[in-house]
Order: C-alpha cells, then structure tokens, then sequence
C-alpha cells in the first residue's frame, strides 16, 4: 500500500529529455537483460504517453522525452528445436500409458505438434472448437482475442478421436484436469480446464519418462513454426501461427544448421571449364566498341 502510494506520488508529466536519458543510464546499470531493459523503457514511455493525453506535458516536450532509444538486440532466437525422435518418444510414452491421462496426453502432445499452440490457447480450447465447422480444424482464439482456424494433421485427429472416445463429447474443457481415477475433473456439470502450467508439467512428466530431455511447450511452438517455414510463405506462416507480422514468425525459426547446409548444397554449382572461345575471339570480346562509343563515332560522322 505504501509503494503505492509512493508511485501515486511521482509527478511523471515533469519528466523531460535530461531526465529519461539518465533514467535509461540507471537501468543500464542494474545488469538486468537486454529484453528486461527494453521492457522498461517500454513502460516509461506508456507513462509518458499517458502524461500527454491527460494535457500534463506538450507535445513537443513528450516527443523529447520519450525518444530514448532501445537497447539493441543482436542474438539467436531462444529456446531450441525438438527433433521428430523426441516427438515420437514422447508420443510412445503416452500411448503406452493405458490409463485416460494416457489418450488425453499423446492427443494434447500431437495437437500440439500439428497446429505449434501456444499452452494458454491449448488450455482454453473446448468441445465445442473442435470440428464444429469442418472436421478435423481447430478453432483457436489466441492473443488479442483473434480467432483462427487451424487445420489439424490426420495422425493428431487420429490421436485426438482416439480421446474423445474416452472423454466423451459433452461441452467442457477438450483437455481437462483428470482425477487420479481418470475421470474428468468437473465444474459447473463441465469437464474443467487445466492451467497453462498444467501443459508444461505433462510435457515434463513425459519427458521423464521417454528420457528425453525437457520438453518446455513455447518449444513446441518454434519447432512447428520451423517446420513450416520451408513448406509454405512468411505470410501462411504468421496467420497459422496466430502472429500479427511475419517478422515475428521468421525469428522463429530454429531449423538445425545442418538443414540450412542441406539447402546450400541443393544450389547450383557452376561449370568449371575455360571459356570455349580463341585468343583473338577473347580480345576482341574486351576490345571492341559498346554501343556508347559506337554512337559517339556516329555523331562526329556528322
């Protein structure tokens, strides 16, 4: 309440020019991560914007204060790219399980695999997303509250019917918290969602048991978005994967550099030989006139 209270206090519409940049000098210098600065300077100016609207300080001096600059972010796409080995590990695993957390879990991983969800958006989805326009398609409603229609792969409807067959096809949660009997944990006469970090938490408990490394789920995601970089354009690309810009979709990207080697021995190679021409064929080739000096000779004719 105090710190509240505090930053009620601060009378932001004063701050200008000098004091943003030694504001920006005190965040370098807390070793905090490049993103974590920008992260900052970020809401500095969402302050400063506010600041504006509300008259506190002029245009000018608003377009001065908040024109510091960001730190500038040169480095690899974070986190790593999940072999088919390991998908397939995971999937063997969960399919061995003959219990209901079994079936949910190889349909949730290939789900996954197929439409690279974020696990909030694989949290939310309901019976109801699921074929309710066309079979074998997801209705998905990612970031920004925007809705997108995924198609799913035959082997993850496969994986999926082969669920719901257990689950049954009431209205509820597509994957649901499981008692330890199996059963759907229920609210409201419904099947309940799991939190995000529920996902999380299979995913490790899978990789545990296949004794394969950790499987995070935004892994998931950048694995399926590499995936269908070389299958369709940036733009298909950005619109499966629920992003506003394709350059967002391309940092994605964590195809193996022995893929991109693949690609680069794929190019052409040119002809090794000499040229088939003479000596005099060659002279006369780097000695005859262009046509600029030919239509020069013809001006002085006249």
């Amino acid at each position: 309440m105090m710190r509240a209270s505090a930053d009620a206090a601060q009378q932001w519409w004063l701050l200008r020019y000098e004091h943003t940049v030694h504001l920006r000098a005190q965040i370098l210098r807390q070793g905090w991560s490049d993103a974590y600065v920008n992260k900052h300077l970020s809401a500095l100016r969402r302050v400063l914007e506010e600041a504006w609207r509300l008259g506190g300080i002029t245009g000018e001096d608003y377009q001065r204060a908040r024109s510091v600059k960001d730190v500038k972010i040169e480095r690899g796409p974070a986190g790593c790219y999940i072999p088919d080995e390991v998908i397939g590990a995971l999937l063997a695993t969960c399919l061995a399980d003959d219990t209901p957390a079994g079936a949910r879990d190889a349909a949730l991983i290939a789900v996954l695999d197929s439409c690279g969800l974020r696990r909030a958006e694989a949290t939310n989805l309901a019976m109801n997303d699921y074929g309710a326009l066309t079979a074998g398609r997801l209705r998905v409603v990612g970031k920004g509250n925007k809705e997108r229609h995924l198609p799913l792969s035959s082997f993850a409807t496969g994986l999926l019917e082969r669920w719901l067959a257990i689950r049954g096809d009431g209205a509820g949660a597509l994957f649901p918290r499981l008692e330890r009997n199996g059963a759907p944990r229920m609210k409201n006469g419904r099947p309940r969602h799991m939190q995000p970090q529920g996902i999380a938490d299979i995913l490790t408990k899978r990789s545990q048991q296949a004794k394969t490394r950790r499987v995070r789920p935004h892994d998931m995601r950048r694995t399926f978005i590499s995936n269908m970089l070389p299958v369709v354009d940036a733009i298909k690309a950005a619109r499966l994967a629920g992003h506003a810009r394709p350059e967002t979709t391309m940092a994605y990207d964590l195809r193996p550099a022995t893929e991109l080697r693949d690609d680069i021995e794929r190019l052409r190679v040119p002809p090794v030989r000499p040229l088939n021409r003479r000596p005099d064929d060659q002279r006369a080739l780097y000695s005859s006139p262009g046509p600029a000096a030919e239509l020069s000779g013809a001006l002085e004719k006249r």
